[in-house]
Order: C-alpha cells, then sequence, then structure tokens
C-alpha cells in the first residue's frame, strides 16, 4: 500500500514551465507529448544525438555488407526477441515493437 502511494505521480511540471496537479490537465499534456514524440512530421529533439554518437562506414567496407533485410526478416527477428529485455537506443523495449507491428513496421522497413 505504502509502494503504491509513493509511485503515484500526482503532479508534473508541464509544457509552460508550471506544475500541474489537476488529472485532465495532466491527461491533454501526455497525450500531446507522445504525439509529439511520435509524429512524423518532425525529427525527435536529440535525433542527431544518435547519428553522431556512431562512426561512418568506409566506402571499402560496404561492399562486404548484406543486402538491406526484407520486412518478413525485419519482423521474425523482431518477434524472436525477448519483449522485455534492455530498452533500445530510443528507451522502448521489443515489446512495443511486437505489440504495435501493423502501425511501426511500415515505417522502420522505410530505411533502406
Amino acid at each position: 500500500m505504502i509502494r503504491k502511494v509513493r509511485n503515484r505521480i500526482t503532479s508534473l511540471k508541464i509544457s509552460d514551465g508550471s506544475w500541474c496537479d489537476d488529472e485532465e490537465i495532466l491527461k491533454d499534456e501526455a497525450v500531446a507529448y507522445y504525439k509529439s514524440l511520435f509524429s512524423l512530421d518532425q525529427p525527435a529533439a536529440n535525433a542527431a544525438t544518435y547519428y553522431s554518437m556512431f562512426s561512418g562506414i568506409g566506402s571499402n567496407f560496404l561492399s562486404h555488407l548484406d543486402p538491406v533485410p526484407s520486412p518478413d526478416k525485419i519482423r521474425a527477428a523482431l518477434m524472436d526477441m525477448v519483449p522485455i529485455k534492455a530498452p533500445g537506443i530510443d528507451g522502448l523495449h521489443a515489446e512495443f515493437f511486437q505489440r504495435n507491428w501493423d502501425i511501426v513496421g511500415p515505417s522502420i522497413c522505410l530505411y533502406p
């Protein structure tokens, strides 16, 4: 019971910088946050950080790489993963992608 009370979020700092404890406003803020986070309209604010973390592949190594896997192979590999393990660089577990494959799968397979 104590843990349940301690883990309850009663207020959050909303987008305008103020603290809010109104449940309806918090619900609207949460929806707006995740819509902007997973929107295709604009790249994530920290997307450039991920690309700069890894060095590029030289052209002499590109010829040794396998071709891009098909969407079916990507889906099969994803479904073989343990659902709740270490989250990816985006903070999401494999379970998120497994459960929402019909929605996120096509956008994942767009990248050559």
